[in-house]
This record gives C-alpha cells, sequence and structure tokens, in this order.
C-alpha cells in the first residue's frame, strides 16, 4: 500500500470530516467479493475488493441514474480506512451506490464499492458522507448525502435521490430517472429534515419568528436556490447561538 493513504485529505472551505463506525457486511454478496491484483496492481487494490457492477437500463435523452453524468468521473473516495485519488468513479442515486472502474482494466469491467466501507468521497467537487455511519441510532437508512454546511453544533446535508419509471418507443422498452432532493440536518446526535419551514422551527421553536421572517424575506431565494437559502438562514441561526453565549 502506498504512502498516500496516509495523507490528510483536506478541503478548505468544508473542513469537515466525521468519525465513522465500522458497519456489518451485507453477506448476501459475499461470494461475489474478488481482489483484482493482477489488474490493478498491489497498490490499489483494496480500493477494488467490491461487487462486480451491471447497470441493465437503458435510457432516453440521458435520463440516466447517476450523480451528474453518466461518465465516470474523476474523484477522490475514503475507503475501508485508506485514501484514493483521482480514481474513475460514478455515484448511482437509483441504488445509492458508488461505482468505480479500475485505471488498466476495460471499460466494463466495474465495481460497486460496500456501503459500510465508503466514510466519505468527492464527485464533481462535492463531498459526499456516509451519514448512516454517523446515525446508527435512526430507523431511517439516509445513506450518502452532500456536506452544504458544517458548524461545530450542526451540519447541512442535502440528500439525492432518483426514480425511474418504463418507457417505450419503438417497441423498445427504456427509463426515465428523474431527480428528487431532500435536506437534513444533523443536530443534537439526530438526523432531522429540514424541508419545510415548519420543520425548521420544530427543531429551532425559540428562532420561530427568525425562521418566518427569512421565509417571507427571501422567498425569490427559496425557489431559485434552495442550498443557499437554507445555508444562509442556519449560518444566521448560528451567528445568534453564538451571540448569546458569549
Amino acid at each position: 500500500m502506498t504512502n498516500s493513504a496516509f495523507f490528510v485529505f483536506t478541503f478548505g472551505f468544508l473542513g469537515f470530516f466525521t468519525n465513522t463506525i465500522t458497519a456489518q457486511l451485507d453477506t448476501k454478496n459475499e461470494n461475489l467479493y474478488k481482489t483484482f491484483d493482477s489488474i490493478v496492481g498491489e497498490e490499489v487494490s483494496g480500493l477494488y475488493n467490491g461487487v462486480q457492477y451491471n447497470n441493465e437500463f437503458i435510457v432516453l435523452e440521458e435520463k440516466h441514474q447517476f450523480f451528474g453524468a453518466n461518465e465516470f468521473i474523476k474523484g477522490y473516495v475514503q475507503y475501508d480506512g485508506q485514501n484514493y485519488y483521482d480514481i474513475s468513479l460514478k455515484y448511482d442515486l437509483l441504488n445509492d451506490h458508488v461505482i468505480v472502474s479500475p485505471k488498466n482494466a476495460s471499460g466494463s469491467l466495474t465495481f460497486r464499492l460496500i456501503n459500510s466501507k465508503v466514510n466519505r468521497f468527492v464527485i464533481n467537487d462535492r463531498l459526499f458522507v456516509n451519514t448512516t455511519k454517523n446515525n446508527l441510532d435512526s430507523t431511517e437508512n439516509i445513506g450518502f448525502c452532500e456536506v452544504l454546511l458544517s458548524k461545530d453544533i450542526f451540519s447541512l446535508y442535502k440528500k439525492y435521490i432518483k426514480k425511474g419509471s418504463e418507457k417505450s418507443k419503438n417497441s423498445k422498452v427504456f427509463f426515465e430517472f428523474n431527480l428528487k432532493e431532500s435536506y437534513y440536518l444533523n443536530y443534537g446526535d439526530n438526523f432531522l429534515p429540514v424541508n419545510t419551514r415548519s420543520e425548521l422551527i420544530l427543531i429551532f421553536p425559540d428562532r420561530k419568528n427568525v425562521i418566518k421572517d427569512y421565509f417571507k424575506s427571501y422567498r425569490n431565494l427559496l425557489k431559485s436556490d434552495h442550498d443557499t437559502f437554507l445555508e444562509l438562514l442556519l449560518k444566521r441561526l448560528y451567528e445568534i447561538n453564538e451571540s448569546n453565549t458569549i
């Protein structure tokens, strides 16, 4: 294993690293786990110790199930405690899986990483973390989420999901996948939905007036850029909390 696994991976504005807990592997696919040292070399063989992946869907008009693009994108992944850089990645939003392609293999050889071993990854300059590792007390499996904001008392996450529908054209069957987005706040050791004004007020009841005024004043921003809207609101709530604790 190369020394690159011991370098600290940092992103200046994010500055966010979650503590991880090893979860139990999904044993039903254990017979499919294979190591391909002869293809990728010993230095990265641990990354390709997953389940071989095949995408069976034929899509219309690029409405695929992946994050960003249907093609592999160079990125970073922390897998089984090791850091891997300049890796060809896809993020499957239908199944919530990270897909990798070995550097020296044919394009048809791809692997699905074992979710419980994926701590975090970066694709399209977006940082995703495995919230399930930090949400073990919850009955909801949120899975991988993008980090939008990280403060010492809470963190804001964005969850991407794609749902498929079957279509027919010229006597052939195709699929279309449409994107759904939702937001969660990691606050007080809980992952709480923050998609609406009422959900935010339930979390911060003593800031009810601040939240209501913000929704009223920035309704256009809410419609045009929900990410920035929530980030700015939560930064404001954080600033109020900090000023009251001085």
